[in-house]
């Protein structure tokens, strides 16, 4: 089993809202043991079995909450509410509820990490707005950094 997930959410058809598969797919390419990377077009209900008995999961969405495009929030999910501005892309059942839904199960996992990046564009078309885009790269590092400690013996 893997003790760390990442776990990227969005459409990469709808501009900023694909910014979550294109960090998560960012991290695979780093190619680290232990590490399962899942890219989530549909509907993060599926994300709850994936996190039971792993040390870390993280989890990448776009957001709206009036921040400037391409900055991001890091939130601790397992320690508390998920905020309702965490994820906004066109999912039936958003990102805060799974996560409350999952600690009702008992199904969290032992750390939960949230990174909801602020886009500016989420209409139709493919490709991340520019200030979007230049955030992938270091919010990756930042992933990369939490999932080394998380797999250190």
């Amino acid at each position: 089993m893997s003790r760390v997930v990442v776990a990227g959410l969005g459409n990469s058809w709808r501009r900023d809202d694909g910014v979550g598969p294109a960090v998560a797919l960012h991290v695979a390419r780093a190619d680290r043991p232990g590490v399962h990377v899942i890219v989530n077009a549909g509907e993060p209900l599926d994300l709850i079995e994936s996190w039971r008995g792993v040390d870390l999961a993280v989890v990448i969405d776009a957001m709206q909450a009036g921040l400037a495009p391409g900055a991001y929030l890091r939130i601790e999910g397992a320690a508390g509410e998920v905020p309702a501005s965490a994820g906004v892309s066109g999912h039936v059942y958003p990102l805060p509820h799974v996560v409350e839904l999952a600690r009702a199960l008992g199904a969290l996992p032992g750390k939960l990490l949230v990174f909801a990046v602020e886009g500016a564009d989420f209409g139709t078309g493919e490709g991340l707005t520019p200030e979007v885009a230049d955030a992938v790269e270091r919010l990756a590092s930042e992933i990369l950094e939490e999932v080394s400690a998380a797999c250190a013996p």
